[in-house]
């Protein structure tokens, strides 16, 4: 069993790797999508008028959300395989327990479906295919990191030295903080909105798992 000091500096060891895991899955998508769309020699070739008009391209775009996000599903996966080896319970019998304690999410959903539905635009099947297979991937990894991976490692102290309330709040602190990588591509205003509901939900799903072990409902419920 290892001692709360050392607990933390490996649940900050992971927080490091969940972002370096986003941040090199986003950089091989590009470098990949690059190579498929203007060949292998494209470190050599490609003018930035080039790289410009790709950017700016929907479906390029798409690919490479996709793509990184499903490489940085990889690398979180190969760091806890081979390095944290914590332990994630996925599904069991306490499903809709869990569903029932996340319940409170709907709210949160509803108002999501509210504001899209009120903008009354069309979309396509390739968009709606980007949108639910990025929210799924993005669910999945999240998830795995925040709440699988994370409280997990909490358990393992010694004598239970992180009490109920401090391993769910750990768990939210640390699923906030991973959306501080957003500054980068989103506004500080939009980007502290998120950290605010992210804390919120970060709670609450770390609530649901903690409870039950069903790491399903929270993904589920993310995506």
């Amino acid at each position: 069993m290892k001692d709360r000091r050392e607990i933390l500096f490996e649940s900050l060891l992971i927080l490091l790797s969940t972002i370096f895991s986003l941040v090199c899955g986003s950089i091989l998508a590009m470098l990949i999508l690059l190579s498929v769309y203007t060949g292998p020699n494209f470190l050599l070739g490609l003018s930035a008028t080039k790289y410009q008009s790709l950017i700016e391209n929907h479906s390029f775009l798409s690919w490479l959300t996709i793509l990184g996000e499903g490489l940085a599903l990889l690398f979180i996966w190969l760091f806890n395989n081979f390095l944290f080896k914590v332990k994630v319970f996925f599904l069991n019998k306490k499903f809709f327990r869990a569903l029932a304690i996340g319940s409170p999410v709907i709210i949160f959903i509803g108002i999501n479906l509210y504001v899209y539905l009120s903008k009354k635009s069309a979309i396509s099947f390739f968009d709606f295919f980007t949108a639910a297979s990025v929210s799924l991937l993005v669910g999945i990894f999240e998830e795995y990191a925040a709440r699988g991976m994370i409280i997990g490692k909490l358990e393992e102290s010694t004598a239970k030295n992180f009490s109920f309330f401090v391993t769910v709040i750990i768990s939210a602190i640390f699923f906030s903080a991973l959306h501080l990588i957003n500054l980068f591509s989103a506004s500080l205003e939009i980007t502290s909105v998120q950290i605010i509901y992210t804390s919120a939900l970060g709670i609450l799903f770390g609530l649901v798992y903690l409870v039950t072990k069903n790491l399903t409902v929270t993904i589920i419920s993310h995506t």
